[in-house]
């Protein structure tokens, strides 16, 4: 069935028109102030393609230069490829591993004159012309991490964040950072790095291997601006760091606040939530090991 009522898919890009766009109020004020309405103008679902293609599970979607949307579709395999109207162009890509095909892609972004996937399975990144030729692909071992994020730089140049879990180190907290790659996909230079606790892969005898998380611990966040800087948030405090692509400190803004702190009774709601299966039975009570791995703390 081409469109189901349990998994109806429907990507709807929005222009936003703010009420005070003719005026001359500062943007700090605006911010402050200011109301931001938003206008639908495309609608795109499985009745936008032809009849042997659907939505399966779009993880990513950007749009060219000339207007284009592409839309990453992890579990078909492929890339979508739309006009500025929403009508189908094509598809691009195939399941496999050879040159040009995916193996659950994830991540998407187009950087400049070319797309850049990250192909989970594959372990790689790839890059194509819009129109679907395939350029060249660039491994990322098990060693250097798993690929949470993809930004372009105006330049061409693509940020790629990395998480390293250390899964037979139970005890060591995972290395965010933050890499720059060439338009062609060759490693340049780390941006940014942090240790910090995300999740860990737990092994049990009773379980096998399961996902910790840590819900109180603070995370890096970080977006490019529109001329090229890497801005990067670290929660633990409230600061932010800006970078050039020569992974030089560029700014720091700080402000002074005090931490929520992360309360027993916190800690218990979280534990509460946890659901999980055992024997194909649904349990909602919490692994032993969750509790000792998880602690107070502060939550910024």
């Amino acid at each position: 069935m081409r469109t189901s009522k349990y998994f109806l898919i429907s990507w709807v890009f929005l222009f936003c028109i703010c009420a005070f766009a003719s005026s001359q109020i500062p943007l700090a004020d605006l911010y402050k102030t200011g109301k931001v309405r938003f206008v639908q103008e495309l609608v795109l679902d499985d009745g936008s393609m032809p009849k042997n293609l659907f939505f399966e599970r779009p993880t990513s979607v950007v749009c060219d230069d000339d207007e284009n949307i592409y839309v990453l579709d992890s579990d078909a395999n492929n890339i979508k490829k739309f006009d500025s109207s929403g009508r189908f162009i094509k598809t691009i890509g195939r399941e496999g591993q050879g040159p040009g095909e995916f193996s659950n892609p994830y991540y998407l972004t187009y950087a400049k004159d070319r797309l850049v996937v990250w192909d989970l399975t594959n372990r790689r990144l790839c890059a194509f012309t819009p129109d679907g030729k395939f350029i060249k692909s660039s491994n990322i071992p098990y060693d250097q991490g798993s690929v949470r994020k993809l930004r372009p730089l105006p330049t061409g140049e693509i940020l790629v964040e990395k998480e390293q879990t250390f899964r037979r180190e139970p005890d060591k907290p995972q290395v965010c950072t933050i890499d720059l790659y060439s338009r062609d996909l060759e490693y340049l230079r780390t941006i940014y790095e942090r240790s910090l606790w995300r999740k860990k892969y737990v092994r049990t005898r009773e379980f096998g291997i399961s996902t910790l998380y840590f819900p109180y611990s603070p995370d890096v966040r970080w977006d490019v601006s529109p001329e090229g800087k890497i801005i990067i948030g670290f929660s633990d405090r409230y600061e932010l760091e800006v970078y050039g692509k020569d992974g030089k400190k560029l700014q720091t803004f700080s402000h002074a606040y005090e931490p929520v702190r992360v309360t027993e009774k916190d800690r218990k709601k979280y534990f509460d939530s946890i659901e999980f299966y055992r024997a194909g039975v649904k349990l909602k009570e919490t692994p032993e090991y969750v509790t000792k791995e998880t602690p107070l703390g502060r939550l910024p």
